[in-house]
């Protein structure tokens, strides 16, 4: 029963790493997407050419 239960917690922390994996991996695809809009490209290379410029 002790082996049973330690597995269980092992395959609880497993797929809470692998929610929290598919949550950031998600966030970064979200942003890579807002990235590829013409207008919020444009603002963000604005902002390094100020930040260049400065």
């Amino acid at each position: 029963m002790d082996g049973l239960h330690v597995k269980t917690i092992t395959f609880d922390y497993v797929f809470l790493d692998l929610g929290l994996y598919l949550f950031y991996a998600g966030w970064r695809l979200a942003t890579s997407l807002i990235m590829i809009d013409p207008y919020t490209k444009k603002e963000i290379f604005n902002g390094r050419q100020r930040r260049q410029e400065g």
